[in-house]
């Protein structure tokens, strides 16, 4: 039931954002990545179980908009939250913002909980290892089984390869664009990733409708993000206005190209996937997408922690490693695409490229 644990892992993060009012001294830096990691758990169950619920709600032709209208809605809440985070911690204190960020995760598990999402379910497994194993399982098998559906489940981890450290460099850039307002500097840069992120799907709806195009703009949206990183490293840095705004167009358009990934290839699996393993699908690429982006943001953080390199040549490093993946996957995986679109055309009266595949387990 995607429902209930969306709503519960809501109600467990409200707890855990006010946990962190505890953490006030240095020897409670343990019990810091303690309640962290139960956030990031948290939103491991929350996410995949949102993402398979959406067709669940929409009809088929209503999907990409509805994507593309999620998409926007928590880009304009990052843009917003941001901004007004970032001006609250100045203004109110760490600890206002902390019951306030505790306060939107009950009113959101109060929404989903008066939601009816009707699917098709199986049985609880009688234990929680067990299903969490046979979950694993069948979400891996089924990807195998139909690769049009597992390349898509690395769409997202392609981007995060780069995308992770980028992002976590992005808030140590505060830093220097706004050195004597740190929070505030922060902020400002997260709402010019927020507004790309809601401005970019809404843009590749308008602007690709045939979904043979799709694999394409994926691999170009990655690559497009990547130049944009390698902008941000190369524009001189520095407190004036100007630069800012300059710092700030990039990484909006940037994002723009990270969100229209997020939602082209959210909503191919989507289509791709017959509703029993939705979930396991999503759960697997989340799996891949966190996985890349915790690896990405440990190799970042150790190069700066070592010295190895400036916070400019390190923006500079991961951005060139970006465009490289988005080169790679036109290189690898739009061929495969169009082969396949190619074998399914003649074997059909006419193209369906988002075909889902016959559910064989009944």
């Amino acid at each position: 039931d995607r429902r209930g644990p969306m709503s519960g892992t809501d109600a467990l993060r409200a707890a855990v954002a006010l946990g962190l009012l505890l953490i006030d001294q240095p020897a409670d830096v343990p019990w810091l990545y303690v309640l962290l990691t139960i956030q990031v758990v948290a939103g491991a169950v929350f996410n995949p179980a949102k993402s398979a619920a959406l067709p669940n709600i929409t009809t088929p032709r209503e999907l990409l908009t509805a994507n593309a209208l999620m998409s926007a809605t928590w880009s304009t809440m990052l843009a917003v939250g941001a901004a007004l985070g970032g001006f609250a911690v100045e203004a109110l204190g760490t600890e206002a913002v902390f019951w306030i960020d505790s306060a939107t995760y009950v009113v959101s598990a109060a929404f989903i909980f008066g939601t009816t999402i009707p699917q098709d379910t199986e049985p609880a497994a009688t234990s929680l290892l067990r299903s969490a194993v046979r979950e694993i399982t069948d979400g891996w098998r089924h990807l195998r089984a139909h690769p049009r559906i597992g390349r898509f489940a690395f769409a997202k981890a392609t981007w995060a390869i780069s995308g992770g450290a980028l992002v976590y460099m992005l808030a140590l850039l505060g830093d220097r664009v706004a050195p004597s307002a740190l929070a505030a500097g922060i902020g400002v840069l997260f709402m010019a990733r927020g507004i790309g992120t809601g401005v970019g799907p809404v843009v590749v709806r308008a602007l690709f409708t045939d979904r043979h195009q799709w694999p394409t703009v994926i691999g170009g949206a990655v690559s497009l993000c990547g130049l944009c990183y390698a902008g941000v490293a190369l524009v001189p840095w520095g407190s004036s206005l100007p630069l800012l705004v300059a710092i700030c167009a990039l990484v909006v358009l940037g994002h723009a190209a990270s969100g229209g990934n997020w939602v082209l290839s959210t909503v191919i699996l989507q289509k791709r996937t017959v509703d029993r393993y939705r979930g396991r699908v999503f759960s697997t690429e989340w799996l891949l997408v966190m996985s890349a982006e915790s690896l990405s943001i440990f190799v970042g953080s150790a190069l700066l922690e070592l010295n190895w390199l400036t916070l400019e040549a390190a923006i500079l490093a991961f951005a060139i490693t970006q465009i490289a993946s988005g080169l790679a996957w036109l290189a690898i995986v739009v061929p495969r695409e169009q082969r396949d679109d190619r074998a399914e055309a003649a074997q059909t009266d006419g193209p369906s490229d988002l075909r889902q595949p016959a559910d064989t387990t009944a």
